[in-house]
């Protein structure tokens, strides 16, 4: 049992840092991009049609609407986190 939970906070860890890379990334290019107002409006045309995907896959799995609401959530709430940095950004 010990050694599957090390592999699992090992595996938590890993799964963090390339979430964290990616996430530098991602800020390089927004900070970089000519025409930050289109990129904006893409994410957010791209955000909501994923968002909607997931309120539909937990639909099509049959889960329980608060169940669904887990996976929605969270997503929209990291999506609007970078809407807001965006708008901070553009701002600049």
């Amino acid at each position: 049992m010990k050694k599957q939970i090390t592999a699992l906070e090992s595996a938590v860890v890993l799964h963090s840092a390339q979430i964290l890379a990616m996430e530098c990334l991602l800020r390089a290019m927004i900070v970089t991009h000519p025409n930050r107002a289109a990129l904006k409006e893409a994410f957010q045309r791209i955000a909501a049609e994923l968002e909607q995907r997931l309120a539909d896959a937990g639909f099509e799995n049959g889960l329980p609407v608060d169940s669904a609401r887990t996976l929605v959530e969270p997503f929209h709430t990291r999506t609007d986190d970078w809407i807001t940095w965006v708008d901070l950004i553009t701002a600049e």
